[in-house]
């Protein structure tokens, strides 16, 4: 087995925030740069191109974090062949599976700025965009498992030193081009692939210090593993296809219905989510691993539902402050970033920021827990249900002239309220136990009252800088008061200690 020390569970967490720190500075730096140097509308169509690998990655990834939670059971059980019986697996198909895509690859490619309806000026160009990101996509799919290892074992540091450098290599390769050449749409697809390609060389040159378990030589392939992560893979495929219904596909409505400017518009909004989503998963993911571990039943005397409320609230007080104060400042903060013609866009950055974080992001230690027990059968199809019904509200908008705001009235009727409900009650049942049901929303009720007094805050005759000042001031000593009652701040150095 594979120990995790205090000190590597501290790295772990930094790293992670220096990613979503990355991030979220490169997210902003770079929409009004492209904006600038190609036009709103070709910054649209490179938000809806890089919506296009979440089609192929809906399957793909649902089998590798399938593979994951197999896994992962497996290492605490200290079964070293059942575990690397699932990896080699899961690695031989996905493997096989990149062949078969590779052709379609290439039919996207050459169609896709036909579906897109991009200008005819840019179309050779979009093409060649489009075939970088999926050569990246694919890329992204073969190391899949590699990266799995990492999480399983808890070396995020690992694992995201090797995404810092990629990145940082990636960002300067992007910056030179241009800089010493004419502005192309399809540089980003270069930014996009070298990520890929250097990362991959990364994790299989630092494959060899896990081999002892995770042994490619060991052609453990086994059809009866595979069958069984198939299995939750199907479902967890449903609720990403949910997912894609929710978000992704509302980028290539508005493109169809309400053209490509429109969804030029609508981009930073998806890049904002987008951002949130990854800062959120980037945070979850270190608390898998204590999940799963403590599902298997390896650790005595685990109160699961208590440390997962835990979790829960640890999640959601560590991005409060950024997402409200986003919120409560949205139009000014869109306005300096992007100028004033996008302020219009305003409502629906808080309509989805607060949708995903009291919809979903909050929920996400619990998603793990459901993924863990084998339980994501009602989740994906609640999901994929709402996301139908998020798609019809978003075209009826359309129908009566609503233009974006109507996508972010369906996003938060379908996702932001309904996952509140959907959530509290599926954890109540699962727990058999009314006390979680009433203390979720407790916490629910709390973050309420931080961002009704963060919007009172921002009704103040003050500078920008002092109203945000204020509200962290506010937002600390409340964490402090009523954030974490006395056994969860226990839990805080346990957790650490662990």
């Amino acid at each position: 087995m594979i120990k995790t020390t205090k000190t590597q569970i501290i790295l772990n967490v930094a790293s992670n925030y220096f990613i979503i720190g990355y991030n979220l500075i490169v997210g902003v730096i770079m929409a009004p740069f492209l904006i600038k140097k190609l036009g709103i509308e070709m910054y649209g169509i490179i938000s809806l191109v890089n919506t296009i690998p979440s089609y192929i990655l809906v399957f793909t990834t649902g089998l590798s974090n399938s593979a994951t939670r197999f896994m992962a059971i497996a290492m605490q059980d200290k079964d070293l062949d059942e575990t690397n019986m699932y990896f080699y697996s899961s690695y031989k198909f996905l493997k096989i599976l990149i062949l078969f895509l590779f052709p379609i690859v290439i039919v996207i490619s050459l169609l896709g700025p036909k579906v897109f309806n991009v200008p005819l000026s840019s179309y050779r160009d979009t093409q060649v965009l489009i075939f970088f990101i999926l050569i990246s996509t694919l890329l992204n799919i073969i190391q899949a498992p590699f990266v799995s290892i990492y999480q399983i074992c808890n070396r995020f540091l690992e694992k995201n030193l090797i995404i810092i450098i990629s990145k940082f290599c990636s960002i300067g390769i992007f910056a030179i081009l241009f800089w010493k050449l004419t502005p192309k749409v399809w540089y980003v697809g270069i930014y996009q692939i070298s990520i890929s390609i250097i990362s991959v060389i990364l994790f299989l040159k630092n494959y060899n210090k896990f081999q002892d378990i995770f042994n490619l030589e060991s052609k453990n392939f086994s059809q009866v593993a595979l069958r069984k992560i198939g299995k939750l893979a199907f479902w967890n495929s449903t609720n990403d296809i949910a997912s894609l219904f929710f978000l992704l596909i509302s980028q290539l409505l508005i493109n169809q219905c309400l053209g490509v400017e429109e969804s030029g518009y609508f981009a930073p909004v998806l890049l904002l989510t987008s951002l949130l989503m990854m800062g959120s998963g980037a945070i979850s993911n270190v608390l898998m691993p204590f999940i799963y571990r403590d599902i298997s039943g390896k650790v005595a005397d685990v109160d699961l539902e208590s440390k997962l409320l835990f979790y829960s609230k640890l999640l959601a007080f560590i991005l409060a402050f950024p997402v409200f104060t986003m919120v409560v400042n949205s139009t000014y903060i869109v306005e300096l970033w992007l100028g004033k013609e996008f302020v219009k866009i305003s409502f629906a950055i808080q309509c989805f920021l607060l949708s995903l974080f009291f919809g979903g992001i909050i929920f996400m230690p619990y998603a793990h827990f459901y993924r863990g027990l084998n339980k994501i059968k009602i989740p994906a199809i609640f999901n994929l249900i709402f996301s139908v019904i998020n798609v019809v509200l978003i075209i009826l908008g359309f129908k009566l002239d609503m233009g974006i705001n109507g996508v972010a009235y369906s996003f938060c009727l379908t996702f932001g309220i309904r996952g509140v409900i959907f959530n509290v009650s599926y954890i109540s049942f699962l727990s058999n136990n009314r006390i979680i049901f009433e203390r979720i929303f407790s916490m629910i009720i709390r973050l309420v009252m931080i961002i009704f007094v963060f919007t009172l805050i921002n009704q103040l005759h003050m500078p920008l800088v002092w109203k945000t000042i204020l509200s962290f001031i506010f937002f600390c000593s409340f964490i402090l008061v009523l954030g974490f009652t006395s056994s969860e701040k226990t839990l805080i150095s346990k957790l650490i200690g662990i």
